[in-house]
């Protein structure tokens, strides 16, 4: 029998002659990026965000994960809270000319569950939705709402016993009396319980002084007034208690998902259904709400409208062929029955999306980044930030980054807002600087200013997270060897306007900040330090440096050479193996490489020169070394001018 061979995917074996022809091409590297952003929500989003969590009800694991390249989308998406008011910094930090972070990636570290919306129809047939944004944020909420008010005044406080706040003899929060409570203690102690146990949506309290001030739940509206508000006391404590009183109906949806059963418009003798999402942002810290649109001018959003029916398979129908109806909701089941006149007074409101709910914990953090190591960003912003910027959270993120990323990846972490928590014991900047002491973890101080419509100074004050996202957009839009250093921010003022000596301080313990520059008029990032301590030297001995720039062009190396490398020699067909890669190729491969990341006269790059490229076989395994001077900045300029006498000859 004839040899065979394979030979251009045929097996050749007959004698003769045969040809192919392959490509001789071998194609460049690829550029890699290197300014993505990824947000984990680790529970400062809750009420607001959209999607599922990383364990939800809809979409779990990498189908959590959601990008956007632009600030429309991804405010549309998150709807609203602080999340939502990261957008402008991060994608125009210097206003809409400069070009800030090209993506940013959301997730929530939650276990999230979906919110329903169920109608039964009279006819027995049946359908329920839920939105694909879960959680608390997905519940409808009528905000224009009054809720009903009561309060428990705690008169005295005898460590013999406890209080327990009671709604129609049904106990919301309770708290046992400690040694040495005042009656104030006491009322606190009572509020923080009842927030505790009632979560997000439940009634809130508020403690002043020594009465617990309690809302009724949202939507109960005059409801509310009928419920019964009691203190149960057991020991000897005293109280006063005021019953609920007060509430007011709501009528328009401002935050959540609700849906309208309507008559039809061209044949009313058939229904339609209107789909409908608040548009209220939440307020921030200052009262004011995130995109300065009072809740009484927030007007709801139509979603998806169907087209008129008459039965509940017609409106499956309808929903499984909608664009927008499927990016927003799902069918939960149905149930085919007629829609009969009688279904709109029943269903004369707004029926309201209910029973979202969500978790944050370590095990959701854990388990989200299991699952973020192959999305492509190389920053992650911390959710956690003032005197929480040292949290496990953080400090968890942190290990990852160093421990568990494939990539080079950087955190950045908000500290404190202004001049007293600058450089004043546990928690300062000053000291969550020195908390991190990492090349890959930046940490920025200051709050800033941002001109405002609605205030009377004509600005509002943020926290350093909101500086934190500026510093981070800015520095995310540039080229990685571009120094982020004197690169302004569009802010209008300081919280903490730092002196000369708290800057050098500042850069001292690698804290990040910005300062006015009187020579170009614009806030501009002082110097693009990290919060390493061993600063005394731009590049140390192990190959560190505090100066970010250092990093990022570290980072971006890094990057593209494992994934060019594995594409362009690891994923040979023919291969690989000792005859098909020997280390001569891998060295000339790496040789081409960097010969293209070397800056020249007209193009910037991410290295000066490179050298001793060196390439040795270990059993299976090739161990490569090179060396290089990365394109560092230039800080500093530090002319000298000589006093020349006149009367000596030039």
């Amino acid at each position: 029998m004839g040899t065979k061979v394979v030979f251009g995917n045929k097996v050749i074996q007959e004698p003769g002659v045969n040809s192919r022809i392959l490509s001789g091409i071998k194609n460049p590297p690829q550029d890699l990026t290197s300014g993505n952003v990824l947000i984990i929500d680790t529970g400062n989003g809750a009420l607001f965000g959209g999607g599922a969590g990383i364990s939800g009800s809809l979409a779990s694991g990498k189908d959590s994960l959601y990008s956007f390249d632009n600030i429309a989308d991804f405010q549309a998406f998150v709807r609203g809270g602080l999340v939502y008011s990261l957008a402008n910094p991060l994608f125009q930090p210097n206003g809409p000319a400069t070009p800030g972070t090209p993506l940013v990636s959301v997730a929530r570290a939650a276990t999230t569950v979906k919110a329903d919306v169920d109608f039964t129809f009279a006819s027995g047939g049946a359908i329920s939705f839920s939105p694909r944004s879960e959680g608390y944020g997905a519940n409808g909420i009528l905000g224009d709402e009054v809720r009903a008010a009561g309060s428990i005044t705690v008169d005295t406080a005898v460590d013999d016993g406890a209080i327990d706040a009671q709604v129609d003899a049904v106990s919301i929060g309770d708290y046992t009396i400690q040694t040495g409570d005042t009656p104030a203690d006491a009322a606190t102690g009572l509020a923080d319980a009842i927030n505790t146990a009632q979560g997000p949506q439940g009634y809130t309290a508020t403690a002043v002084g020594n009465v617990v001030q309690i809302l009724a739940i949202p939507n109960d509206g005059a409801a509310g007034n009928a419920k019964v508000l009691a203190s149960v006391v057991t020991g000897t404590s005293t109280t006063t208690d005021v019953t609920f009183a007060g509430g007011v109906d709501g009528t328009k949806i401002t935050t959540g998902y609700g849906i309208q059963l309507e008559a039809g418009v061209i044949d009313p003798a058939l229904f339609r259904i209107s789909i409908y999402t608040g548009s209220f942002t939440g307020l921030a810290p200052d009262g004011i709400s995130y995109n300065e649109v009072s809740i009484a001018d927030s007007a709801p959003i139509l979603v998806a409208r169907s087209i008129e029916v008459s039965s509940v398979e017609e409106l499956v129908t309808w929903a499984a062929g909608d664009f927008e109806f499927n990016q927003n909701f799902v069918i939960n089941s149905s149930i085919d029955g007629v829609i009969a006149a009688a279904d709109l007074v029943t269903y004369a409101n707004l029926n309201l999306a209910v029973g979202g709910s969500e978790t944050y914990g370590t095990t959701q953090l854990n388990d989200l980044l299991d699952e973020i190591q192959d999305l492509d960003f190389t920053y992650i912003l911390a959710n956690d930030f003032g005197s929480d910027a040292q949290s496990a959270n953080n400090t968890r993120l942190q290990a990852w980054v160093n421990q568990e990323s494939r990539f080079d990846r950087f955190i950045f972490v908000g500290a404190q807002a202004d001049r007293n928590n600058f450089n004043n014991g546990i928690n300062s900047s000053v000291d969550t600087a020195n908390y991190y002491n990492d090349e890959k973890v930046l940490v920025v101080h200051g709050g800033p200013r941002i001109r405002s419509r609605v205030t009377g100074s004509g600005y509002r004050e943020f926290s350093a997270l909101y500086k934190a996202a500026y510093c981070l957009g800015r520095i995310a839009g540039l080229e990685p060897q571009v120094p982020g250093t004197f690169k302004s921010i569009n802010i209008e003022g300081e919280v903490h306007d730092m002196n000369e000596k708290e800057r050098i301080t500042a850069i001292d313990n690698g804290v990040l900040h910005t300062k006015f520059d009187s020579d170009v008029q614009a806030f501009v990032i002082n110097q693009a330090i990290n919060s390493l301590q061993e600063n005394s030297f731009l590049i140390n001995t192990d190959g560190t440096s505090h100066e970010h720039s250092i990093g990022r062009i570290k980072a971006q190396l890094n990057k593209e050479i494992v994934v060019n490398a594995r594409i362009q020699l690891l994923g040979q067909e023919d291969g690989p193996n000792l005859n098909t890669l020997s280390p001569a190729d891998v060295a000339q491969w790496l040789d081409g490489y960097l010969t293209l990341k070397v800056a020249t006269d007209t193009d910037d790059n991410l290295i000066i020169r490179y050298e001793n490229i060196t390439v040795d076989q270990q059993q299976d395994t090739y161990k490569i070394d090179y060396g290089f001077v990365p394109n560092g900045p230039v800080n500093k300029l530090l002319f000298t001018g000589f006093v020349l006498d006149a009367n000596l000859s030039a």
